[in-house]
């Protein structure tokens, strides 16, 4: 049949088709004669359709003016570069078409589209096409070794592991496939990979999850997909010939064993799947999907509805405005796996060395040198001890429970903060000493006239003592208190662990912790944790009354807040619940602030220390009775 009549019909027909109805018709063209250029196309004549990728790069960057930035790598591969080759970040583009032919024609525009909406978003990435060789020029694993030669090139250029993102569309998503196989399986032959930190993300659209006929394949047909069963087969036979058996896993994804993607979670922080729900490839992408949720529990799967095969590329074909639910989606996802300021830029921008998180002891003892006093510790089991600021004096006590995501120490200028503090309180009349809690794996067992201070997760592990005291813990020492403690006072709490959209609410507001940050630890932290510990380690998880009976525990409560921090709604939330259960809880929002505020002063040397420290001393000092 001639794609004339092929055409027409389609545009004839449209109109009654639940599926074709809602497109323009310029949507039902492109996606008619695509389907019928592939069922009567070999794959020479195929290729001679789509074109070369490096002909398609070419003419995209004639067409916007912009001198072509080519990196060779591998001998054979190239990185092709849209606009100017920025390092600071990077997303590395593996393109589809089956292995045997070049990346659809609108593949340039769509990532130079996300490229500016990140730029407005103040992230300035790069965006580096891989031009790998085609089957059957270069059969598996040339295209696997080319992927780990363009990753090795842009780290051995200074592109740190959490400043990188993949993202592949069908083909160049099975290509994200055998990255990660051969991070977990290494495979004899091929370069491995040695990554300091894990991978900021991996965007995988209509992914080409299974290859040889499948009964998934027939569950979604007849849809206005873009391709059928007899073209995916036709593809599939030129790419596995040849292949044997026991390479299968790295090549079709659902042909992988149980348990085969375990440990993925460790090698990149977030995954997003885009599917649209016409496409023929639909049950299959989503089993695959499943399969990498099921060992990564930052996995989003995006359902488009109406969208068939790597869907988000084809409105830039036709120069449509409306570019459907995906393209915006990712682009925020995108820029929130993007750190907005590394710890390490942190550090450096305030003065401090290197590890911007100090180890509790070494800033303890660097206050203590600097005043000439004496150190004083108190060594109180399970791996933990009590650091005294100054003399041990317990008529009145503040102990401070320090922040670090329980992964790493506390601010470098946590206990001169602290000696602020104590020094200002003296002035009132109240001598409290300070008792830094130097934690491994345990909670203070001792019962104190004290007020319990925190930050992040600090701020939890207030949480996890009163939900001890509220709901003991089986094999932790139960606390019995003559009295109520005299107050608690909760900076910046780490409430909400697991990704949630109360983290991105509020994300690249200037804090120097991200959304994705937070949820990457917050990993970390809970990849052990049974469900009966959730409410304990993950506040905003707790039911609705945990917290009944806070009041009896403790005397006041105070939660400081500020409003460019990435976890404002989240301490918020917490606080709302609190004070449900707690008449005098007090919610403190400073303007502009970011996380841990109070101590930032501190850290760079200046007299402005804002408005939450005079307002904790004065809270602190009436708390004192």
């Amino acid at each position: 049949m001639s794609p004339a009549i092929v055409l027409s019909w389609a545009l004839i027909k449209s109109p009654f088709s639940e599926h074709e109805r809602k497109k323009s018709w310029k949507r039902v063209l492109l996606d008619r004669l695509t389907l019928w250029v592939g069922s009567v196309s070999n794959r020479r004549q195929i290729r001679a359709f789509f074109g070369e990728s490096g002909d398609t790069y070419n003419a995209f960057m004639k067409a916007r003016q912009l001198e072509p930035v080519v990196d060779e790598i591998d001998g054979e591969a190239r990185l092709l570069w849209i606009g100017p080759k920025v390092t600071a970040r990077v997303i590395l583009v593996f393109h589809g078409g089956a292995f045997i032919f070049g990346m659809v024609g609108s593949l340039p525009d769509f990532w130079y589209h996300v490229q500016e909406k990140l730029e407005d978003k103040g992230k300035r990435v790069g965006i580096a096409l891989l031009d790998y060789t085609l089957v059957p020029e270069g059969k598996f694993p040339t295209q696997l070794r080319q992927a780990v030669a363009a990753l090795q090139y842009l780290l051995d250029s200074g592109v740190k592991p959490e400043d990188l993102q993949l993202a592949g569309d069908s083909a160049g998503a099975v290509l994200i496939h055998q990255l990660w196989s051969h991070l977990l399986h290494p495979l004899d032959g091929v370069p491995k990979i040695h990554l300091s930190s894990p991978l900021a993300g991996a965007y995988l659209m209509s992914p080409w999850a299974s290859m040889r006929d499948n009964p998934l394949f027939y569950t979604n047909m007849n849809t206005g997909d873009l391709i059928d069963v007899p073209i995916g087969l036709y593809w599939a036979s030129i790419v596995l010939d040849g292949i044997p058996p026991a390479l299968l896993p790295y090549i079709e994804a659902n042909s992988s064993p149980e348990g085969w993607l375990e440990g993925v979670d460790m090698h990149v922080k977030r995954v997003l799947f885009s599917i649209g729900t016409a496409e023929l490839l639909r049950d299959t992408a989503l089993k695959y999907a499943k399969t990498v949720e099921k060992h990564h529990r930052e996995t989003v799967i995006f359902m488009q509805e109406g969208g068939v095969h790597v869907d988000p590329y084809l409105p830039f074909l036709v120069q449509e405005k409306n570019l459907g639910t995906v393209t915006p989606f990712l682009i925020d996802w995108l820029d929130q796996n993007f750190l907005c300021y590394s710890l390490q830029s942190t550090a450096s921008a305030v003065g401090a060395n290197e590890n911007s998180f100090a180890e509790v002891e070494d800033a303890w003892e660097g206050l203590h040198f600097g005043l000439n006093w004496d150190p004083v510790v108190d060594d109180i089991g399970e791996d933990a001890r009590l650091l005294w600021i100054g003399p041990k004096v317990t008529e009145r006590v503040i102990l401070h429970l320090h922040g670090g995501a329980f992964l790493f120490g506390v601010t470098p200028s946590a206990p001169a903060f602290w000696n602020h503090v104590r020094d200002n309180l003296a002035n009132k009349g109240k001598k409290a000493e300070i008792a830094l809690l130097n934690y491994n794996k345990s909670l203070c067992r001792e019962a104190l006239p004290i007020i319990l201070m925190s930050i992040l997760a600090g701020g939890n592990l207030i949480h996890q003592v009163l939900s001890h005291i509220l709901h003991p813990v089986e094999g932790v020492p139960q606390l019995s208190l003559s009295a109520p403690l005299a107050g608690a006072y909760i900076m910046s709490p780490w409430t909400t662990l697991r990704d949630d959209p109360i983290l991105h609410a509020n994300d690249g507001q200037g804090d120097f912790v991200s959304a994705c940050s937070l949820v990457y630890w917050g990993g970390i932290v809970m990849q052990s944790c049974p469900s009966s510990g959730v409410p304990y380690l993950e506040p905003n998880s707790a039911p609705e009354d945990w917290l009944e009976g806070a009041d009896k525990a403790v005397k006041r409560v105070l939660i400081s807040v500020w409003e460019s921090e990435v976890l404002r709604d989240a301490c918020f939330k917490y606080g709302k619940t609190l004070q449900k259960h707690h008449k005098d809880t007090s919610l403190f929002l400073d303007e502009g602030g970011i996380h841990v505020e109070p101590y930032l002063p501190f850290l760079a040397g200046v007299k402005d220390l804002g408005a939450v420290t005079p307002h904790l001393i004065d809270w602190m000092d009436q708390t004192f009775v």
